[in-house]
């Protein structure tokens, strides 16, 4: 960026940051929303058991928070930036790297939400292995005492 956008046109400076800043608001709020349905189809009952004992419940779980926290921190960082943006005897370096640390920490808080599709695409694979394993052993149970069929 040119000097005079943080020196002459620090208004537009300010603009950028919080346009920023809201971007990541809005990408924490929508990720809540896949962490909700994470939370939803891990805490099924008997699911979860199946997932500790495979040893995959910590991970998700894990991520999860990962994926908060590289938010957060990306939403932090936009924030101090603004911050930084208003100190006019703020050296230029220090706005580069703000505007630098900004765009850095948004795009892996970005490329973080985005792997939330794949960890539901893991879930669904555990939950179709687990409802398979369940309906075998129902099956079982059902050859091995065909008269409580009718």
């Amino acid at each position: 960026m040119p000097d005079d956008f943080w020196t002459r046109r620090r208004d537009n400076a300010s603009v950028v940051y919080a346009a920023i800043l809201t971007m990541n608001g809005i990408i924490l709020a929508l990720s809540w929303g896949a962490f909700a349905k994470i939370y939803e189809t891990i805490g099924t009952p008997h699911f979860s058991t199946f997932l500790k004992e495979n040893g995959v419940l910590d991970k998700f779980l894990f991520f999860v928070s990962y994926v908060h926290t590289s938010q957060i921190l990306a939403l932090s960082v936009s924030a101090i930036a603004l911050m930084v943006t208003q100190f006019e005897d703020a050296d230029l370096r220090w706005q580069r790297v703000a505007l630098g640390a900004t765009i850095g920490f948004g795009m892996y808080a970005v490329k973080q939400a985005a792997g939330s599709v794949t960890v539901m695409h893991d879930l669904i694979r555990y939950r179709a292995i687990f409802d398979a394993d369940k309906a075998t052993r129902a099956g079982s149970v059902r050859l091995i005492r065909p008269e409580t069929d009718t």
